[in-house]
């Protein structure tokens, strides 16, 4: 897969369609009939398998660009793809940061991390994420290490959403195995709606997380499918029948 440049950053692939789902091996069984619903509506939908993002040798650039680095992963993403490529990450020094959203009942959310269990002075730090949507987590944690003393070199992400606050970041490139461009008609959405959240899932959050969020499928149906709920009354339906050890699975990775 040919790597090319875009501003600071440096991608595999670039993809465009209306949604994406990112297949991070939770196997999911839904994933065939929501694909069929998106076919049924004229609506196009890219399955994005995220053992196939970054290839190998986007890898290769970032060890060689810093080998001295601490390479930090972010949540289950995060963890997952460290998971995929462990002997690539091998070199280096590893730590795992727990971070997810607490959703309360109006609808909004706090983080919630251990951030501060590790020491970030000096530390030069290469982060690893599944999928940068919004950018939010991300800026989160990247002001956090950065304000105790770390200095931010390098972030590896399987998926960088076009629309994401960090697409054009110079001062800390960008090393991503596929660019999504969502739809034109999605592009007015900004992050300063408190419930916006871009048009790509993970199978893992798609049909498992999210589940405390009060307005997840309002927010599905309102803002990316016109108000029609048929695929979150899927989605809901398919989220009920799933065995529980799938869930239990998922959470685990």
């Amino acid at each position: 897969m040919p790597l090319t440049a875009s501003t600071s950053n440096v991608v595999g692939a670039v993809l465009q369609a209306d949604f994406f789902i990112v297949e991070d091996h939770t196997e999911h069984p839904a994933i065939g009939p929501v694909l069929d619903y998106f076919n049924r509506n004229h609506q196009s939908c890219e399955l994005i398998d995220l053992a196939s993002c970054p290839p190998a040798d986007l890898l290769s650039q970032m060890k060689s660009s810093n080998p001295d680095a601490t390479l930090v992963s972010i949540g289950e993403g995060g963890g997952q793809m460290l998971g995929l490529y462990d002997r690539g990450w091998s070199q280096f020094d590893v730590l795992r940061v727990q971070h997810s959203r607490v959703w309360h009942p109006d609808g909004l959310y706090t983080f919630e991390h251990n951030l501060d269990a590790f020491e970030w002075s000096s530390r030069k730090v290469m982060i690893v994420e599944d999928v940068i949507g919004s950018g939010e987590t991300l800026t989160h944690v990247i002001r956090h290490i950065e304000e105790h003393g770390g200095n931010i070199v390098q972030v590896c992400t399987g998926v960088l959403m076009e629309g994401s606050r960090w697409v054009n970041e110079p001062a800390r490139p960008i090393f991503s195995g596929v660019m999504a461009i969502s739809s034109s008609r999605w592009r007015q959405l900004t992050t300063s709606d408190p419930h916006w959240f871009p048009p790509v899932y993970s199978s893992r959050h798609l049909f498992y997380g999210d589940k405390e969020n009060p307005l997840h499928f309002e927010n599905l149906a309102a803002k990316y499918f016109a108000g029609d709920s048929e695929l979150c009354d899927l989605i809901k339906t398919l989220r009920d029948s799933t065995p529980a050890v799938h869930a239990t699975e998922a959470k685990a990775a």
